[in-house]
């Protein structure tokens, strides 16, 4: 395990952790891709129980697949078994057009019909139903042979470049009617405004998600690009109803370009309110608050669900650190001031990633994951793990870091935690979207097992056959390129503190590996291209 390299600075007195089990630094299970500039990995969640066998399961997706055309984008799943993940998919399904971008977004969508088995929702915020790159949302349902070969359930955006589909987000039952709901975010809709944002709420029934929003909430300002990031908050009041997080990145406050701002919303038997029970702004320069965000469950122990938002500063000039705010929940809902804080060392343009972890140390509380990928110089992406705490809601220090060699370029681009194994420990979740190896940019998934193993998905095949011509179930040609160690660490920044948080990318700008004697003009050159075309 390598050193701590993210502080958390809740607290002065910086305590190590008790001795306990924890991931090993080298994964028990990879998946690469096997297309040029594919960027699988860009996305990979926590599915869910998809075929009610007891596991966890694990989706992935590579948004610039080339399917059935360029940048169709495609998802791979992978069911969860007593020897952790499978070296092939369980299920592959692709986008149906030119630049869909399938796979832009995924989430779990909880059970929204009631069967008994969760659900996947998959979004694709440029796809081209016949009327323009609308974007849309898809539905596929689990029962115990796995999921449905098409989705059963799909919704479209409004208007073309609007982005519908950029962000999806299973949050839960917000009304208590015994079935979980959805949320879709198109941040590039307009209306009054330009960018203003739009988020709409599909109830489940018996017979799934409603066919039209039960609720819309649209953005108030240009440029804010509210929807860009959702979440399930859990249950912050424990009331009996799921919460709602919605961010606006893009949100400016006077003078603060871009700081961004995140709302809650209480679920109740009426659904979602009109207006927020509450709203945060970063006041921070260019932060762009809520660039990514998540319901991490009872990190505390005290009967209240808690929530992490992280940032993302975008300007090279902005070198104030990147962070995550943990809020904790209580009978009255979120405080105003964050509860924990954690920073570390700038670097710029810099993409904060943050979920839930689930229990990985088996003590009771709920453990958040941490991940931030980097394009500059020499430093590829890290992954941190945060352990809950019943005094300040997490711990003062990352429990486990891991920051890996030049071959897992933007480590971190998407983290989840999932017990794929089912020994009760939750597992880590990485995403490395522009990892290199048999190909430029083709990306990579890596598990961590929580009891700190290396044995599951030994299997060797770094062939890369993952490439098949249908559109639905594939289950035994996909690529497993488990022999990879990422064996060394060389990155040792100054921990600093401060008084006091999935998405698509079409290029990251330098695919030339630091170290080979490019210049470092053309690095910084090929970061501010990965912002430009990031900030979609």
């Amino acid at each position: 395990m390598q050193p701590n390299r993210f502080l958390a600075v809740a607290t002065l007195l910086l305590v190590p952790a008790a001795a306990q089990a924890l991931p090993s630094t080298t994964p028990a299970w990879t998946h690469s891709g096997v297309q040029d500039s594919e960027q699988l990995g860009a996305t990979v969640v926590n599915a869910g129980d998809l075929n009610g066998d007891g596991f966890d399961d694990v989706a992935a997706a590579a948004p610039l697949h080339d399917g059935v055309d360029q940048d169709s984008g495609r998802v791979h799943v992978w069911f969860g078994s007593a020897l952790g993940l499978p070296a092939s998919a369980t299920h592959t399904f692709e986008g149906a057009n030119e630049d869909a971008h399938f796979g832009t977004a995924l989430s779990s969508a909880g059970d929204v019909n009631g069967d008994g088995y969760d659900d996947l929702l998959v979004g694709a915020d440029e796809h081209d139903p016949g009327v323009g790159p609308v974007g849309g949302a898809f539905l596929y349902a689990g029962s115990a042979s796995g999921l449905s070969t098409t989705p059963v359930w799909t919704a479209f955006g409004e208007e073309s470049n609007d982005r519908f589909g950029h962000a999806v987000a299973g949050v839960g039952d917000i009304d208590g009617d015994g079935y979980d709901d959805i949320l879709v975010g198109a941040f590039r809709y307009t209306d009054t405004q330009v960018r203003q944002g739009r988020v709409y709420l599909y109830r489940g029934s018996s017979s799934g998600p409603s066919s039209s929003p039960d609720w819309v909430h649209t953005g108030d300002d240009a440029g804010e690009n509210m929807g860009e990031s959702l979440a399930g908050a859990g249950d912050v009041n424990a009331d009996g109803f799921d919460d709602v997080l919605i961010a606006s990145p893009g949100y400016t406050g006077g003078l603060e370009a871009n700081e961004g701002r995140v709302r809650f919303f209480f679920g109740s038997a009426n659904g979602l309110a009109a207006t927020p029970d509450w709203m945060k702004e970063s006041n921070w320069w260019g932060a762009s608050m809520g660039f990514s965000l998540a319901g991490v469950g009872d990190t505390d122990g005290d009967g209240f669900d808690d929530v992490v938002i992280g940032c993302a500063p975008e300007d090279i000039t902005e070198l104030t650190g990147d962070r995550i705010w943990l809020f904790r929940g209580s009978a009255t809902g979120l405080p105003e001031t964050p509860d924990w804080t954690a920073v570390d060392a700038a670097y710029p343009h810099s993409h904060i990633a943050v979920a839930a972890a689930g229990d990985v140390d088996d003590d009771g509380l709920a453990d958040v994951l941490v991940g931030r990928e980097v394009l500059y110089l020499d430093h590829h992406g890290d992954a941190w793990l945060f352990l809950g705490d019943a005094g300040s809601g997490l711990e003062a220090e990352a429990a486990w870091h891991w920051t890996p060699t030049e071959a897992e370029t933007l480590f971190g681009s998407a983290v989840a935690g999932a017990d794929v194994d089912g020994d009760g420990l939750s597992d880590l979740v990485v995403g490395s979207r522009a990892y290199n190896s048999d190909e430029l940019n083709q990306g990579r998934v890596s598990v961590y097992l929580g009891d700190g193993s290396t044995a599951p998905g030994d299997d060797d095949d770094a062939t890369g056959d993952d490439d098949d011509a249908g559109n639905d179930d594939d289950a035994g040609d996909d690529d497993d390129a488990g022999d990879d160690d990422d064996s060394t660490d060389e990155y040792d920044p100054e921990l600093w503190g401060d008084g006091g948080s999935d998405k698509l990318d079409e290029s990251v700008g330098c695919s030339t590996a630091p170290g080979d004697g490019t210049p470092v003009a053309f690095l910084l050159v090929g970061v501010l291209a990965a912002l430009r075309l990031r900030r979609r």
